[in-house]
């Protein structure tokens, strides 16, 4: 029932608008005529039916008065013929009289109907059955009510009045419907005709995307009114297409300047860029040159220490050229990573710590003791003037290891250890905690070693290097030596 009740609705919104009023009005007519013919029909069976009541109810009165002699003297036989008067209508098929108690005394039947008439008489003044109408009336003598007359009426006659009435009926219905439909179909166009005209101008104006196009008023109605409307929209329309146009060329105008300018501007950078890059090029040349020649210098003076180092027989000014050499040999791997790398600001630490440490242990012979050096390094982007110091700072440190940490044959391990940490210590945020700790499991330094009043020149440097470098050092000898240096580096 809801899905018809969709298609229809769903049919009916896709019908034009001209069909709409035609089915609209003429659906509206169609219910008025039907509601007043069933209203006509309704009146004339209730006027038929009381017109009949009355003539029954006179018939009745004078059948009553001529019956009140026979029912006196209890004459059945004059009863009967009194009621075959009532044959005169040929509607009524039955009469009888009863007496006060109700009880039958005298029947008239129709000659072509058989009628069953009850014994006793049922109490209502008048009954509409499916064919007949049973009307009672009481006979009364001087005030007294001494029996009953019942006629039972058939209702062909006032069927086949209320048949041809129906039928004139549905004829005036039919023709009236037809009149409507062609005067509808006649009129509709003063609604649909500037309603359609509407559309068009709609049609044309979002085809053509013309705003000065106008609909023609036809009338002073609420159409009239709807097109007053709509016109006054394509005004507005109008105006503000004007100034949208005007806008658009302008903004087109300052876009084609602006691009211009932009375009002019990516020359002037590009021109810039390349001049840059080529600076930074020849920069790099020579930054490149210059490491590769502090490199050279340094190999020469540490070829020299080298070479001095051979007439040389006293042992500790031996050492002495050898700690020097050491030292120029770290310097001179920095400058020597820097050349080789393609980054010139940061090194590899883990390499250039592993150089260092191969290079001390063929400058210090072992003498057949295994040592080992471990080495663990995080991705910590050191400058070179950090770089260094740190180099600096782990070659004393490695280097007073394996001359005095393992004395005679014993073995031991040295580890170097640089890392990162993340904490509170840092200066500021683009700023890391770093710690360096180099240690050995030799036999350490006597119980009451103070660092800060040694006289060794090795360790007097390790100190000013930390210093250098802003940074705390720390020695542990609990378990052997353990040297930790904590610095802070931009991260």
């Amino acid at each position: 029932m809801g899905i018809g009740k969709e298609v229809v609705m769903i049919s009916f919104k896709k019908l034009s608008i001209k069909r709409k009023l035609m089915f609209i009005t003429t659906l509206a007519s169609m219910t008025a005529l039907v509601i007043v013919c069933l209203t006509f029909i309704l009146y004339e069976r209730i006027r038929f039916r009381s017109a009949l009541l009355n003539e029954l109810s006179i018939m009745a009165e004078i059948i009553s008065n001529n019956s009140t002699a026979a029912l006196s003297f209890d004459d059945s036989g004059t009863a009967e013929e009194i009621l075959s008067a009532l044959s005169a209508s040929p509607s009524i098929v039955c009469a009888s009289i009863y007496r006060s108690d109700y009880r039958l005394f005298a029947v008239y039947n129709r000659d072509y109907v058989k009628i069953n008439v009850p014994e006793k008489l049922e109490q209502y003044p008048y009954r509409f059955e499916k064919d007949y109408l049973v009307f009672n009336h009481s006979i009364v003598l001087e005030g007294e009510e001494i029996g009953h007359l019942r006629i039972q009426y058939h209702l062909k006659e006032m069927y086949a009045y209320l048949n041809q009435f129906i039928g004139i009926v549905a004829w005036i219905f039919l023709l009236s419907n037809l009149v409507v439909f062609l005067l509808i179909l006649k009129f509709q166009h003063v609604i649909s005709k500037p309603i359609l005209h509407l559309l068009q101008i709609v049609k044309n104006v979002s085809l053509k995307k013309d705003y000065s196009i106008r609909a023609e008023k036809k009338t002073e109605d609420e159409l009239g009114l709807l097109i007053d409307g709509f016109n006054e929209m394509l005004i507005q329309i109008q105006k503000r297409d004007l100034v949208l146009q005007e806008n658009q060329e302008e903004l087109e105008r300052r876009v084609d300047e602006r691009t211009e300018a932009l375009q002019q501007e990516i020359i002037e950078r590009q021109k810039a860029e390349d001049q840059l890059r080529d600076s930074l090029q020849e920069k790099e040349v020579l930054l490149k040159e210059i490491h590769h020649r502090v490199k050279n210098n340094l190999q020469v003076i540490s070829s020299l220490l080298y070479i001095q180092s051979k007439k040389i027989k006293d042992k500790n000014a031996l050492e002495q050229f050898k700690d020097s050499q050491n030292r120029v040999r770290s310097m001179a791997l920095v400058h020597e990573k820097l050349y080789r790398s393609k980054n010139f600001v940061n090194i590899n630490l883990e390499e250039y710590l592993r150089s260092i440490t191969y290079h001390l242990l063929q400058t210090y012979s072992t003498n057949g003791k295994h040592i080992d050096i471990q080495i663990r390094v995080d991705e910590i982007p050191l400058s070179i003037e950090k770089a260094i110091p740190c180099g600096l700072i782990v070659s004393e440190l490695v280097s007073n290891s394996l001359k005095y940490a393992f004395p005679g044959d014993r073995n031991g391990v040295i580890n170097i250890e640089l890392f990162s940490e993340n904490g509170d210590q840092a200066h500021s945020a683009d700023m890391r905690s770093c710690t360096l700790v180099v240690s050995d499991n030799g036999v350490g330094f006597p119980k009451n070693f103070n660092m800060n009043d040694t006289s060794t020149l090795g360790l007097q440097l390790v100190r000013n290097l930390t210093q250098q470098m802003d940074g705390v050092i720390e020695l542990d000898c609990s378990s052997g030596t353990s040297f930790k240096i904590r610095c802070h580096v931009h991260v």
